[in-house]
């Protein structure tokens, strides 16, 4: 192969690549809104984007959803986002071109948890720098940096948002264990005792009480 030829054909590759990466970005940037097994959420629940990147929202069952931002939980020189109300198989699109942490969710099902943060680039805004709503109740959110370091945090999000007080976790309580199942713990494991002495003193003097 000569030299012109080696040239032409690096150039071609490279131009290819270069035409390929948006498509790529694009379907990493896919997000469903869905429900299952009675779970409205949010699917990744933490995406990391670009600035200029474009984001879609595909709708799934449990529909209809929305794709809302909160306005006061965005960047202050950001276009805030409402699709509307939209039915299983339709799509929505946003392009974010401010940085900052950008938070969203289901206007019908919010007070089940169903939301979702972005951050885009960096790290910033108000919705770092306040308490996730709480009425109505929401959801957790992933912490900024998390979203950053990570790329996308997958649902279920089950730990506590860390890093700052916008960055606590928010609207669905720690499970609880029932005080009864407290107290059967508890007489299980004294019965277990019990049993393990008795067990001890037969084992150790052979039952033979009463025997001179």
């Amino acid at each position: 192969m000569n030299r012109r030829t080696f040239l032409q054909t690096a150039g071609g590759v490279a131009a290819a690549s270069t035409l390929a990466r948006p498509t790529a970005a694009q379907e990493a940037n896919t997000v469903q809104i869905t429900m299952d097994g009675g779970n409205f959420f949010i699917d990744p629940v933490g995406l990391y984007v670009e600035p200029g990147e474009t984001v879609t929202w595909e709708i799934g069952p449990g529909a209809p959803h929305s794709s809302t931002a909160y306005e006061d939980r965005i960047p202050s020189d950001a276009d805030p986002w409402d699709s509307g109300l939209l039915q299983e198989g339709e799509t929505f699109e946003h392009t974010f071109e401010v940085e900052g942490t950008y938070d969203y969710n289901c206007t019908a099902h919010v007070s089940l948890g169903q939301v979702g943060r972005i951050v885009v680039g960096s790290p910033g805004g108000p919705a770092t720098e306040s308490s996730i709503p709480t009425n109505p109740p929401s959801g957790q959110m992933p912490d900024s940096q998390a979203i950053v370091d990570q790329g996308s945090i997958a649902y279920p999000f089950t730990g506590t948002a860390s890093g700052g007080s916008g960055e606590s976790g928010g609207g669905q309580p720690a499970p609880q264990v029932p005080d009864s199942a407290k107290t059967l713990g508890i007489l299980a494991f004294a019965a277990m005792v019990s049993t393990l002495g008795l067990t001890y003193v037969f084992m150790k003097y052979g039952g033979d009480y009463g025997v001179e």
